[in-house]
C-alpha cells in the first residue's frame, strides 16, 4: 500500500513539473514574441526616421537648385550688363556653392534613403560640402571687398610722411 502511495505521489509530482515545464515554455515563447514585436516596431521608427531624412534632402537640393537659378540671375546683372569684377566673382562663387550644396543634398538623398547605404555617395557629400565651403568663404571675401569702405589715410601737411608709419 505504501508503494502505491509512493507511486501516486511520484506520479503528481511528475505532472506538477510537466506542468511547470509548460508553463514555462509558454512564457518563454510570450517573451520571445515581445521581443518580436519591439524589434519589428524599432525597425518601422527607423524607416519612418530614414524615409523622413531622404525627403528634406531631396526637398533641399530642390531649394538649392531655386537658389542656384537666382545666382544665375546675379550674375547676368553682375558680369553681363553692369560688369564689376567684386558682384560678379561673388555671385559666380555663389553659383558654385549652391550647385555644390545640390550635390550633397542629392547625395545625403542616395546614402539616407531607406535601404540604400552607399560609401560613394557619403564621400561625394563631403567632397559636396568642402567645396560649398570654399566657396562660400571666397564669395564672402569678394562681397566684404565691395561692401567695406576702403580705409584712407588722413595727414597733415605739418606731418612729414613717415609719421604715419609709427602707429
Amino acid at each position: 500500500m505504501f508503494d502505491k502511495l509512493e507511486e501516486r505521489k511520484q506520479e503528481r509530482e511528475e505532472e506538477r513539473e510537466e506542468k511547470e515545464e509548460l508553463h514555462d515554455s509558454v512564457l518563454e515563447m510570450f517573451d520571445k514574441l515581445k521581443e518580436s514585436h519591439e524589434r519589428r516596431i524599432e525597425r518601422k521608427t527607423t524607416r519612418k526616421v530614414e524615409q523622413a531624412e531622404c525627403a528634406i534632402d531631396v526637398s533641399q537640393a530642390t531649394f538649392m537648385l531655386a537658389r542656384s537659378a537666382a545666382e544665375i540671375h546675379g550674375i547676368t546683372y553682375h558680369c553681363v550688363t553692369d560688369y564689376d569684377v567684386h558682384p560678379c566673382g561673388g555671385s559666380v562663387l555663389g553659383l558654385i556653392a549652391s550647385l555644390s550644396l545640390t550635390t550633397m543634398f542629392l547625395s545625403n538623398t542616395v546614402s539616407e534613403c531607406p535601404g540604400a547605404l552607399d560609401y560613394r555617395a557619403e564621400c561625394a557629400s563631403g567632397v559636396s560640402q568642402i567645396i560649398t565651403g570654399i566657396s562660400e568663404t571666397a564669395a564672402a571675401i569678394f562681397e566684404m571687398y565691395d561692401a567695406c569702405p576702403t580705409p584712407t589715410t588722413v595727414r597733415n601737411e605739418d606731418q612729414p610722411a613717415d609719421a604715419d608709419a609709427e602707429w
